[in-house]
């Protein structure tokens, strides 16, 4: 394997030397961010500054905002991946910016009556403000949100997701939920996508659940259920 070199000169005049063109340019001025050095021409939704990429519970994820019209989603994020309506209650119309750039599924918005009530997010150039992101363990989660509830998506096990149900934690004094996964890689459940809503409204991932998929709670922090047997990991 081959490691490129690169020289570059400072404002200063001072050569950096790195091995990688991105760390090198990240000391040339305060001007030149990771993001930028990332960002492509397609690239609106995950080039952005790092300040616009915060999650707010119950508010937004990166300037997107709940109760926002599409016209102002497509106006933030670009042209999306997918832009999908359905007849159905749940979430008539769906919106996805998938990030290419990071191999995740990016970020979804969902929508009833013209407005966004509801934001879901996987890729880790979001975070909250605690630095909650795709990937995070669930001992952050529980660190931070102590109030969160446990909640079991029965029926929605599948090679994607590790084969297990998933699980949400789910608090919905602030209007933030997080969607755990099982990693085959980790053998253990890690944080996946992670959800906005209003605050104090009845959360169900993408609006609702459908037949014959159920929505069941479990007891706080509860992240493993095997068959009747619930077993709780507390963030390992």
């Amino acid at each position: 394997m081959t490691t490129q070199v690169f020289l570059i000169f400072r404002t200063d005049r001072k050569p950096c030397w790195r091995s990688t063109f991105l760390q090198c340019a990240l000391l040339l001025s305060p001007c030149v961010t990771e993001a930028s050095i990332h960002q492509s021409p397609d690239s609106t939704t995950f080039g952005a500054k790092t300040e616009t990429r915060l999650i707010r519970p119950g508010h937004s994820i990166g300037e997107l905002r709940i109760g926002d019209t599409s016209e102002r989603a497509l106006q933030l994020l670009g042209k999306p991946t997918d832009d999908d309506l359905y007849e159905a209650p749940c979430a008539p119309r769906r919106i996805h910016w998938y990030d290419f750039t990071n191999s995740k599924n990016g970020v979804f918005v969902y929508l009833k009556d013209a407005r966004i009530f509801q934001l879901k997010v996987e890729s880790p150039m979001y975070a909250s403000s605690e630095g909650i992101t795709s990937d995070s363990l669930l001992k952050d989660v529980r660190r931070y949100y102590p109030q969160s509830r446990a909640y079991q998506l029965k029926g929605s096990g599948s090679k994607v997701n590790g084969g297990r149900d998933l699980i949400y934690w789910v608090d919905n004094e602030k209007g933030i939920a997080f969607e755990l996964r099982y990693s085959y890689k980790t053998r253990k459940r890690l944080v996946s996508y992670i959800f906005v809503y209003e605050p104090g409204s009845n959360f169900q991932p993408e609006g609702c659940v459908s037949a014959p998929q159920q929505w069941h709670e479990l007891k706080p922090f509860t992240s493993e259920v095997f068959g009747n047997q619930v077993r709780k990991r507390r963030g390992k």
